[in-house]
């Protein structure tokens, strides 16, 4: 209702006629004629049923313009009074924008208090710009200056404002004549007295901004949402000028680092977390500064086991290189003939990304394909089994959800949702509002996602009452998972034998159908 009412003031101040400037010179010309066959008149005044204003030609052929067809009650006169200054301009600027002109303060006068007694209020073209000189050897030249326009053309159009008793004011001069064209209907809507940003435009900048959407998108959303550009009230440079005056409000400069952990985040985590991602791979703000998410470099290796030692809480971090990036170097570092053409990435991915090897069975493979292909000597793959202890799987399989962190593909799909928020040239404040509102999607998402899972039980395959027990505990996506793990342990495991009940525990032989010569000894309490 608000902006209705806004936008509609703003149309019914854009004037109530237009003229066609091919008429309007038309009317000109034929006064200009008429003054040359001898008109008697001092002057000579033309004007039209769709004229905004009177074009008067003195005998000289200066040209001057009033406003016309506007109300009475809006035009200025001599000795109407005021209840303050401000009132006053107001006033002429409100005649101003009905006339098709802007206006601007000028010169004041003050008493020996330093109370102000009178006011000029000029039209906005009333003056020039004075050009700079310089003075080499006692003679003037110009300063040389890149090309620029002015609106300034000396026009005298004005009120005088004069303090009457305490802060009351009247008008003790108007001149109506211009010396310009004054601005037609279809040109209003770009006059600096049309162009306000109100509350509701910069509201609309400042959340638009929050999902990353610029100002000239956010512009062209609004004027659809208002029904044209001309009930938007300003101009995307408007809009783009709001948003560096807001970047400049905020902005830091003396900023080298933060850390800030959000209030939900941290409770989720003390609910729920088990594993924490942390990653240093984002792209940089307008600060050079890294984003590093911790979502559920040779530095990090040594801050990582400060900062998150063991606790009675929690088990101590790891540091962990990404298996994706490191598999990825093969063909750069070892010939994409190698790598593609020969069965050398099967035989190596064998050992590599296994979960069920033990260390030695890793280490014991690794040789064996180095040395069928001849590569014992490549510097490279040794510094790589070098650091095996911090990507190959077989050294973590005592440790909990070491599968879900294999790769960074949890930090890849972060960073990927948050790009959808972020961009480099943002500053700080910028960047923490769109982190809120990337929070705001993904715990949107979160509770669509549950109301789903509430609201209907995937369908089970089998009569056990482990995968009812899971339908009815897990997400889906995780059920799809815990699913197959069901079905395997029915159909692809085999008891290969049973050992006798030693200290209350029983050992059992296990072999997976699907991993030929492998064997698993289970013990049961």
């Amino acid at each position: 209702m608000i902006i209705t009412e806004d936008l509609l003031r703003i149309s019914s101040n854009q004037g109530v006629s237009s003229v066609d400037s091919s008429h309007l010179s038309r009317l000109i010309n034929d006064s200009v004629s008429d003054c040359a066959n001898g008109s008697t008149d001092h002057s000579n005044s033309t004007i039209s049923d769709d004229a905004i204003s009177k074009c008067t030609i003195t005998p000289g052929g200066r040209r001057y313009y009033v406003p016309i067809s506007i109300d009475e009650a809006c035009i200025p006169v001599v000795n109407k009074l005021f209840d303050s200054m401000e009132e006053g301009m107001e006033f002429y600027q409100a005649y101003g924008r009905l006339s098709g002109f802007n206006t601007r303060r000028s010169t004041e006068k003050t008493d020996d208090d330093a109370n102000i007694v009178s006011k000029y209020v000029v039209c906005s073209r009333a003056g020039f710009n004075e050009k700079k000189l310089i003075v080499s050897n006692k003679k003037s030249s110009q300063v040389k200056r890149r090309r620029t326009v002015s609106n300034r053309c000396g026009c005298g159009a004005k009120i005088i404002l004069r303090v009457v008793s305490g802060k009351t004011y009247r008008i003790s001069t108007f001149v109506e004549e211009h010396n310009h064209d004054l601005v037609l209907k279809s040109g209003r809507q770009f006059m600096r007295v049309n162009r306000q940003m109100s509350i509701i435009s910069r509201k609309f900048v400042f959340d638009a901004a929050n999902v990353n959407i610029g100002v000239s998108k956010s512009h062209s959303f609004m004027k659809e949402q208002v029904g044209g550009h001309a009930n938007v009230g300003a101009t995307v440079r408007d809009f783009r000028n709001f948003s560096r005056d807001l970047k400049a409000y905020v902005g830091e400069h003396h900023l080298t680092k933060l850390f800030w952990a959000d209030a939900v985040a941290r409770r989720n985590y003390e609910l729920y977390g088990d594993a924490v991602s942390f990653d240093a791979t984002f792209d940089t703000n307008m600060y050079n500064m890294v984003f590093c998410p911790f979502t559920g470099c040779p530095a990090m290796k040594q801050a990582i086991p400060i900062s998150f030692a063991a606790t009675d809480e929690f088990p101590a971090t790891r540091h962990r290189l990404c298996m994706w990036h490191i598999m990825e170097k093969f063909p750069m570092k070892l010939g994409n003939y190698l790598c593609k053409e020969t069965d050398f990435m099967e035989k190596m991915k064998k050992y590599i990304w296994s979960s069920t090897l033990e260390p030695a069975e890793f280490e014991k493979g690794w040789t064996s394909v180095l040395k069928e292909f001849k590569l014992e000597g490549n510097r490279w793959l040794w510094e790589m089994f070098a650091i095996r202890t911090s990507w190959i799987p077989a050294f973590f399989r005592d440790k909990p959800m070491f599968g879900l962190m294999r790769t960074t593909s949890r930090s890849e799909s972060e960073n990927n949702f948050f790009s959808q928020f972020h961009r480099q040239s943002d500053s700080l404040c910028e960047f923490y509002l769109r982190f809120g509102s990337a929070m705001d999607r993904q715990r949107y998402e979160y509770a669509r996602l549950n109301q789903e899972d509430l609201s209907a039980i995937p369908s089970t395959v089998s009569k056990l009452f482990i995968e009812a027990d899971a339908a009815q505990l897990y997400t889906r996506p995780i059920f799809y998972k815990i699913q197959q793990e069901i079905l395997a342990s029915c159909y692809d495991m085999r008891i290969q034998d049973i050992g006798p009940l030693v200290d209350g525990v029983k050992c059992y032989i296990m072999k997976d159908v699907l991993m030929k010569d492998k064997l698993f000894e289970v013990k049961v309490s």
